[in-house]
């Protein structure tokens, strides 16, 4: 597992955004346009989606 603090920024005027590290990015291959699951249920998850919406094991 690894751990990473990052900050929230703002993406326009009503929404906000977390930027991933390229790396983690690479390690998924994952890119610009691709999909990630967003899990809340006491804390938030990110989880990358396999091109096509199946989840990556």
């Amino acid at each position: 597992m690894h751990k990473d603090v990052r900050k929230i920024m703002r993406a326009g005027s009503s929404s906000f955004a977390v930027v991933l590290p390229r790396s983690w990015l690479r390690y998924y291959n994952l890119g610009h346009g691709d999909k990630v699951e967003v899990i809340s249920n006491g804390s938030v998850e990110i989880k990358p989606l396999e091109k096509g919406g199946i989840q990556a094991e």
